[in-house]
């Protein structure tokens, strides 16, 4: 019961410290925070991708009953990508990666529809 109630109580957020180009990944659980800044790379793009999600595996409430969230990542260095946010309604992460690309001066790319990926005009 611990486990579920520690799972269900915890929080992540990404805050963005543009003027220094730093970022910070913070893990809270109740009173008590964690993260460090770290040098903010040279960002490549802001992608929001749709993936499948299972109610069995998470029960979270992030999703619509369309069996999918969508990941705000951003990439960096060609290749590699951290998530920021993750919702299970697209405009919402839309949304979320316009401000951010907007305030990052970078791409966005709409993979909300795999078949059909879009770099969006901002």
């Amino acid at each position: 019961t611990f486990g579920y109630a520690l799972k269900f109580s915890t929080i992540y957020n990404v805050y963005f410290d543009l003027e220094n180009r730093k970022y910070k990944k913070e893990i809270v659980v109740g009173p008590f925070k964690t993260g460090k800044w770290i040098d903010l790379p040279e960002i490549d793009y802001i992608s929001v991708f749709r993936q499948a999600w299972s109610k069995d595996s998470d029960g979270d409430g992030r999703t619509d009953s369309s069996g999918y969230v969508y990941d705000v990542n951003v990439w960096h260095n060609s290749s590699k990508h951290f998530t920021i946010y993750t919702n299970g309604y697209p405009e919402s992460s839309l949304e979320m990666g316009r401000q951010l690309a907007v305030k990052l001066n970078t791409d966005l790319l709409d993979a909300t529809d795999p078949q059909n990926k879009e770099w969006v005009d901002l």
